[in-house]
């Protein structure tokens, strides 16, 4: 057992024997969680059971337990950042919002986080939704039960924010600057190059079918920014669409609950420490580009935006804008899905995908120029780079790069800093 191990099961021992925090009863021990110690990318996780005597009933608690990551992925990836971001959404901004009634995150349990730069005591302690028959959805894409209900969901935690606006905007702004925008570790130059050879490959079978010059225009204002000031620009809240946006909304941060069928019934959101107050298309473009084929996108693309706008109304049915109005905001900022996507999406497909944060540091910075330019061009393999392509040409025949090149302002980068 490390000693990160052992610090964390004493904090859990001593909230359990000191308050209420688990619920009720006299605390009995802290156990091992038959589920192994995880890591993610910008945190460390372990898994406890938390055990209390209520009169002649045992309770058994199953949480899960986040500290910050070592001082180099804190400087690469500004792990330090994510990790208040994510307490703050958990300890302030949901329950102000009133997500605890949608029951659509863990329960918090418990957080500390440090401002005088020793990280080491960090954590941030949740429920274990595992045990309740909370799972990740297995695959690389969901089916359309599976995003249908991710969306749905999705549009009511934004609806959310639209209902406080509505009631208290200048609520609204006060909790949104506690919420701090990444800003990636910029000190690598190939970065640009890196992430250009990325977009290229995505885009060269569209560009050369495109008589109209759209999508080369588009490549082109892509690349024509330097990568943290076009991230910025999409992330910039633009009223009145503005929302807490969970901000790396990807199958991997959705448990799902599911029937003796199989059938997802119920679905969670968690991992909150890239959430801003932005755009609401971040969340959308996202998770449609990177969790779902082209055949599905092709057959249900309208009814999923139908499932969003439904639970979005069913929170705030009048949240300030029509919905036309809205999908126009949404179309000049849909390519941002493709942003991230386009190496995170051929790196899935990769049978040799990192699979620990100091893996995936090494493969993207620790190694030469070349090496990188190659992996852009080639990981994943052409399935890899069909996939891509898919997205690309989707991009273009929903009019969706033609509204970016002609509608999008790039310079909105710097209200989002």
């Amino acid at each position: 057992m490390s000693s990160k191990e052992e610090m964390i099961r004493e904090r859990i021992r001593i909230l359990a024997s000191n308050g209420d925090i688990f619920g009720r009863g006299k605390f009995v021990e802290v156990r091992d969680s038959n589920v192994n110690r995880a890591a993610q990318y910008a945190s460390l996780v372990y898994f406890f059971d938390v055990v209390l005597q209520d009169k002649s009933v045992q309770n058994v608690i199953s949480v899960v337990a986040k500290t910050q990551l070592n001082d180099y992925a804190m400087e690469l990836m500004q792990s330090d950042v994510q990790f208040a971001n994510e307490v703050t959404m958990y300890r302030d901004i949901l329950p102000a919002l009133g997500a605890d009634d949608l029951d659509v995150t863990p329960k918090f349990f418990y957080a500390q986080v440090n401002t005088n730069g020793d990280h080491s005591d960090d954590v941030v302690i949740l429920e274990n939704l595992k045990p309740a028959g909370f799972r990740v959805a297995k695959g690389l894409f969901l089916d359309h039960e599976h995003v249908t209900m991710a969306m749905k969901k999705l549009g009511s935690v934004h609806g959310l924010s639209y209902r406080m606006k509505r009631a208290n905007v200048e609520k609204v702004m006060t909790l949104a600057k506690n919420l701090k925008l990444i800003h990636r570790n910029n000190s690598d130059p190939d970065r640009p190059t890196v992430t250009k050879t990325y977009f290229c490959r995505g885009f060269e079978e569209t560009i050369s079918h495109d008589v109209s010059g759209i999508a080369k225009k588009a490549l082109e204002k892509l690349s024509a920014t330097d990568k943290e000031r076009r991230w910025d620009a999409f992330l910039a809240p633009e009223e009145p669409f503005a929302v807490f946006a969970l901000g790396d909304f990807n199958s991997n941060n959705i448990m799902y609950k599911y029937d003796e069928t199989e059938r997802p019934i119920d679905a969670k959101f968690f991992d909150f420490g890239t959430s801003i107050y932005g755009d609401p298309s971040i969340d959308i473009a996202f998770f449609l580009y990177m969790n779902t084929n082209e055949e599905n996108r092709q057959k249900y693309w309208d009814d999923w935006f139908k499932s969003y706008w439904d639970g979005l109304t069913d929170i705030e049915p009048q949240p300030g804008f029509t919905r036309d109005k809205f999908l126009a905001n949404f179309s000049k900022r849909a390519i941002y899905g493709f942003l991230p996507t386009s190496s995170y999406l051929p790196a899935m497909m990769s049978e040799g995908a990192p699979t620990t944060i100091e893996d995936w540091l090494k493969q993207m910075v620790a190694v030469p120029l070349e090496e990188k330019v190659n992996l852009a061009k080639t990981i994943g393999g052409d399935e890899a780079t069909t996939a891509t392509s898919n997205i690309v040409r989707h991009l273009y025949d929903k009019g969706f790069l033609k509204d970016f090149v002609e509608k999008f302002d790039t310079s909105r980068a710097e209200s989002a800093s």
